[in-house]
């Protein structure tokens, strides 16, 4: 009955973004990228400093959104509002929802749906519609997916060894991290209950991770008509083994790779918007 929203352009625009907003759940995740911000200007908005500037020669603002789905809908408003992003980029950790999925692998969100949004107690609504849009999740658009998958599975076969010691990667398991495209849920909790995951996958069954902020993000952009692109690296299982260092690994392996996962995207982005493509 319900579909998916996607950002489709219309063929006038120009393909490459005027500029991109990038948001990290984490303060962790984001500062490496705010550093390396050229001609960075800071303002600060409701208690976010939003850094604005050049990245691998394209306009770009970067923020640390905080944690879950009125702070990340709220950050969004005014990177679109105040900044004029043309995309936004979420990068960040989540836990893996499907069983194949190990720490370190990087989950591109196609189709991005609350999990904790239910109003089917009216007879109007089913479970997980957003009232008054109809739909039940928001997706990417194709060719954001797209350089995302591309410029993720390049940085792990390029940099990531790079970026971070061997033994540090084979301490948290990360011995050949995988790229995949997927469904991703949002919802204001954290989720470490199999039988809860389950009961998710029964309902989606392209169901990759779960988090607290990109579905949120998605419907934000969705009603400013801002296409959108969610990065998450998985940090656990959620489920009952979701009790690794999770302050160690944010620290001295999501960070490095948020940011090297930035970076790689937009090179590719430049690449891809090159005449002849």
């Amino acid at each position: 009955m319900f579909g998916s929203f996607s950002f489709r352009s219309d063929g006038n625009d120009p393909w490459l973004p005027g500029r991109i907003g990038l948001m990290g759940a984490m303060p962790e995740e984001n500062h490496l990228v705010e550093r390396a911000i050229s001609v960075a200007q800071t303002r600060e908005i409701a208690r976010r400093d939003y850094v604005s500037g050049t990245l691998e020669g394209l306009p770009v603002a970067a923020v640390f959104s905080r944690w879950g789905k009125v702070a990340a809908a709220a950050t969004t408003a005014t990177l679109i509002e105040q900044f004029e992003t043309d995309l936004v980029v979420f990068v960040g950790v989540a836990g893996a929802a499907d069983p194949d999925l190990n720490v370190g692998d990087v989950v591109i969100g196609q189709n991005l749906f609350q999990h904790d949004m239910d109003v089917s107690g009216l007879p109007q609504f089913s479970k997980y519609e957003i009232p008054l849009l109809d739909v039940m999740s928001f997706s990417s658009e194709p060719r954001f997916t797209e350089i995302a998958a591309q410029s993720a599975a390049a940085y792990l076969k390029e940099s990531l060894y790079d970026d971070i010691a061997g033994g540090l990667l084979s301490e948290f398991g990360l011995l050949q991290p995988k790229v995949v495209t997927g469904d991703i849920g949002s919802g204001d909790q954290f989720i470490n209950d199999p039988a809860r995951v389950e009961e998710l996958r029964r309902d989606w069954p392209q169901l990759q991770a779960v988090e607290m902020e990109g579905a949120a993000m998605a419907q934000v952009a969705h009603e400013h008509g801002v296409p959108f692109v969610v990065i998450r690296i998985v940090s656990d299982r959620a489920d009952h083994s979701a009790h690794l260092d999770f302050p160690r690994f944010i620290q001295e392996v999501a960070a490095r790779m948020a940011f090297g996962l930035v970076r790689s995207f937009l090179t590719h982005v430049k690449t891809y918007a090159e005449p002849g493509r």
